[in-house]
């Protein structure tokens, strides 16, 4: 498991304890999150989006994330929004 995939999961977990249950980040900002800097330097995108891809599918196996949408921000820069599992034990 990759150290993006802990981070993703250890922010929705306490996104999720604190009664949020709809978790919207900016695209720049959840890279900052899960310390992918390293790719957008190198320049390499198409690495960093399979970390990011990656790091959402395994919170959704695991039954954290219920749904995920790609949205545009009122800047018009790209955001997720993720639909949390409120009975996720």
């Amino acid at each position: 498991i990759s150290e993006a995939t802990t981070r993703l999961r250890d922010w929705l977990i306490a996104e999720m304890s604190a009664k949020r249950y709809k978790a919207e980040i900016n695209e720049e900002t959840l890279i900052h999150r899960l310390h992918l800097e390293k790719h957008l330097k190198s320049r390499k995108k198409d690495r960093l989006q399979q970390q990011l891809t990656k790091a959402i599918q395994v919170s959704q196996h695991l039954g954290i994330i219920l749904d995920v949408e790609e949205q545009q921000g009122v800047m018009g820069q790209k955001k997720y929004v993720f639909k949390l599992n409120k009975d996720f034990d």
